[in-house]
């Protein structure tokens, strides 16, 4: 009977990485020594160590894995479908509000059949004021200008007297002849250093005057005008004067129709004015204007003066 020997670990195992076994035969347990030479052990014990050693790496390469795999995870997920990109929101300046507005709480609840919410009244609105129907007349008066333009005073119609003799007129050409000369009592006399200018561009015939000073008078008597008037106001710009007299204006709208007055007086020498007289009717008719002597201050010819009128 053979017994077995004890083998021993060449203590190059360490440096090689294997075990030497030393002695015994073939189909005898032999027996191993622990890497520290104090413990021996068997095929058996060194299968296990092994196998554990093996179920280890596994282990830690099945870790590896996946850990790997969680990484590659977001680059293997497929893109989204390109849809149309979003509107940037513009930069208004200030913060946009991140919650709705707080509801009112003095708004009621309409619920279909119970109580039902009145809407107030809606204001109406009044009418327009309807324009003025009533007839209007008024007179002023003013120094008179040094220059006047005809064509710009008498958008409607204009008339001057006395540039040639003491009949001569002068109209607006293409006017309907709305101011029109009725005469009057006394004679006319014609003078031409008054103290104002006349002009116009627009006369009848082509007529242009750039300048004249001449116009009439009468001595104790005076002038009658009339002038259409209609349910649109006008104006009536009347340039006058007297020498040594007190002259009266007097304008009547329509027959039997409201009338206003004005005067101007100088007793020792001439004076100028411009009458300005607004006026509306109810209906188509005639405005008349009367200049008269109202009262002589010479001997024998207190007078008043009629230059030129005009009507817009």
């Amino acid at each position: 009977m053979v017994q077995n020997r004890p083998s021993r670990v060449d203590p190059g195992w360490a440096r090689g990485g294997q075990i030497k076994l030393r002695g015994g035969e073939a189909g005898v347990s032999e027996q191993y020594a622990a890497p520290d030479e104090t413990r021996s052990y068997s095929r058996v014990d060194l299968l296990r160590l092994s196998r554990r050693r093996q179920r280890r790496r596994w282990l830690l390469a099945g870790i590896a894995v996946v850990c790997l795999l969680g990484l590659l995870v977001p680059f293997l997920r497929p893109d989204p479908p390109a849809g149309p990109a979003a509107e940037p929101i513009p930069s208004v300046g200030y913060a946009l509000p991140t919650a709705a507005p707080p509801r009112p709480r003095d708004l009621p609840v309409r619920v279909p059949g119970v109580n039902p919410v009145k809407s107030s009244p809606t204001p109406s609105t009044p009418p327009p004021a309807s324009a003025p129907t009533g007839p209007l007349l008024t007179v002023d008066t003013a120094e008179a200008p040094e220059w006047v333009d005809l064509t710009d005073a008498g958008p409607l119609d204009w008339v001057h007297w006395g540039r040639d003799d003491a009949w001569s007129v002068n109209r607006k050409r293409g006017a309907r002849h709305l101011i029109d000369d009725r005469g009057g009592p006394g004679w006319r006399v014609r003078f031409d250093n008054g103290p104002q200018r006349f002009g116009w561009r627009d006369g009848a015939g082509g007529g242009v005057e750039r300048g004249t000073r001449a116009s009439i008078l009468s001595c104790g008597g005076g002038f009658t005008l009339s002038v259409a008037a209609g349910t649109q106001p006008r104006t009536l710009r009347l340039y006058a004067g007297v020498w040594q007299a007190r002259g009266r204006l007097t304008v009547r709208l329509g027959s039997g129709g409201p009338t206003a007055t004005a005067a101007l007086e100088d007793r020792d020498g001439g004076e100028s004015t411009e009458f300005t007289v607004r006026f509306r009717a109810t209906a188509a008719t005639e405005l008349t204007v009367r200049w008269t002597v109202e009262e002589s201050h010479h001997r024998h010819c207190g007078s008043v003066s009629l230059r030129a009128a005009a009507l817009g």
